[in-house]
């Protein structure tokens, strides 16, 4: 049988018909994924991540509180991925007051934005008033003194964030103030940033900040998340010694009767040798506190030379507490 010759353009004929068929065969596997979603944080980096912001939070609830001299709050929202290209379109820069941050050891920008109705109560506050409310209402109107004030207010926030990674040598450092004109430059359209959300109040005054992370700074934070949970994970011989070590703790005990109430005549006529009546069965038990918890009805007994307690039952704990808070009110 003779074999067919083919020129050129058969052969390409015979190539994209090849990859025509395969494309379509494979296509059905083709799965879209968006990288700009908490979904890109694994469960464990996002729990160890939220216990870090969240400590950063508290501590700068307490910070701000005791500077400012007024009740401040910040809260955590959310923490997720996000393009920030999104992150822009979704904000009104003049309605915000933006800082630029620094990461070290890393060199990666940071970008901090708080919303223009914190600022006039801070600033307030700081000169000694009231924390009276905003007026403005774009940041475009801060005055160069405002964002000197501004400025410490931020190198504030910047040092409780560092303190609360201060176990993952993570440090940052505020910049400057950022003008509207420069938030697009601050970072790639692309960058796959990480976006922490949060809710502060400020006296009366409630508004929002969000810190913005590069994806270089994000990788850097995900990183040390990671060591933290390496660190913590204790070894079985570790987890051993320490069962064993736990063992020779030693704890306060306490044998009491319940509590009782005694009339003011009873507790004027107290002598020593003088009897008095607690108004309870000779059949109640005492109660065997260890460390302040109740944990067994017990008689006193002698035990030689010492007195012990005679264990009869496993204390009811809720019913107990309930009892004593009764007893006292």
């Amino acid at each position: 049988m003779q074999t067919p010759e083919l020129d050129q353009s058969a052969i390409d004929a015979l190539f994209m018909k090849s990859s025509s068929t395969a494309a379509k065969e494979n296509g059905s596997n083709v799965v879209s994924v968006k990288f700009g979603s908490k979904n890109s944080i694994s469960s464990s980096q996002m729990q160890g991540l939220t216990a870090l912001v969240q400590l950063f939070a508290r501590s700068a609830s307490f910070r701000f509180s005791t500077w400012l001299g007024a009740v401040t709050k910040v809260g955590l929202i959310s923490v997720e991925r996000v393009l920030f290209s999104e992150f822009l379109g979704n904000i009104v820069p003049d309605e915000n007051y933006v800082a630029s941050w620094e990461m070290a050891p890393v060199d990666a920008p940071c970008l901090a934005y708080m919303d223009v109705c914190l600022i006039d109560p801070i600033i307030d506050l700081l000169l000694g008033g009231i924390g009276a409310a905003s007026l403005r209402k774009q940041s475009t109107e801060i005055t160069e003194i405002e964002s000197a004030i501004l400025d410490s207010v931020m190198q504030a926030m910047c040092a409780e964030f560092s303190n609360a990674w201060r176990s993952a040598d993570i440090e940052v450092r505020h910049q400057k103030r950022l003008l509207s004109s420069y938030h697009s430059q601050a970072m790639p359209a692309r960058d796959n940033a990480l976006c922490l959300s949060f809710e502060v109040q400020v006296g009366t005054t409630q508004g929002s900040m969000a810190l913005l992370f590069s994806g270089l700074a994000s990788d850097t934070l995900l990183r040390a998340v990671a060591k933290q949970e390496i660190r913590r994970a204790p070894s079985q011989l570790m987890k051993q010694k320490l069962q064993e070590k736990s063992l020779t703790f030693r704890y306060g005990a306490i044998l009491q009767l319940p509590i009782v109430k005694v009339s003011a005549h009873a507790v004027q006529q107290l002598r020593p040798g003088s009897f008095l009546p607690l108004q309870l069965s000779t059949e109640t038990p005492a109660t065997l506190l260890v460390a302040g918890k109740p944990m067994f009805h017990a008689q006193p007994v002698a035990a030689g030379l010492h007195k012990g307690a005679f264990l009869t039952q496993v204390a009811n704990v809720s019913s107990s507490t309930t009892r004593r808070r009764e007893e006292k009110g």
